[in-house]
């Protein structure tokens, strides 16, 4: 899986919410980057290779949270890894400045941003249509 990923990760412990097959579990955020995520779950939960889920991020000292729409791309009992597949702009603009702040390397974060294969606010490349749906982010992670 390393050979893969291309992105700054960023050591977190915020609290996440993963809706999984009309499943909502509670997790703990372990690392981040502008592609995707680790976390750890509350109690062990196996999801398929290649699902989608939403991950809502809550950022409690700034009341902020960030939502995604996620592919699973590593299950292991407690654990899950995601690739993010879409975002809204507010969720990328406060992305960018969480992992800009901590990170020993602010400019690889915006060099990261800039790259032309992140596009459209959406990591990891564009999104193909079947994977959008009406609605931002936000309003996905209402549901």
């Amino acid at each position: 899986m390393d050979k893969e990923r291309r992105f700054e990760r960023v050591a977190c412990n915020e609290k996440v919410i993963l809706h999984y097959n009309e499943i909502i579990k509670e997790a703990r955020l372990r690392n981040i980057s502008i592609n995707g995520a680790l976390a750890h779950l509350d109690e062990d939960m196996l999801m398929q290779l290649g699902d989608q889920c939403l991950i809502t991020i809550c950022l409690n000292i700034f009341d902020i949270t960030l939502h995604f729409r996620a592919e699973v791309r590593h299950s292991c009992k407690d654990e899950v890894g995601v690739k993010f597949l879409f975002m809204d702009s507010d969720t990328k603009n406060y992305l960018n400045s969480l992992l800009a702040f901590r990170t020993a390397n602010p400019h690889l974060i915006s060099e990261e941003f800039d790259d032309p294969s992140y596009c459209n606010g959406n990591s990891g490349g564009c999104i193909p249509n079947s994977y959008k749906t009406e609605g931002t982010a936000t309003d996905i992670g209402q549901n």
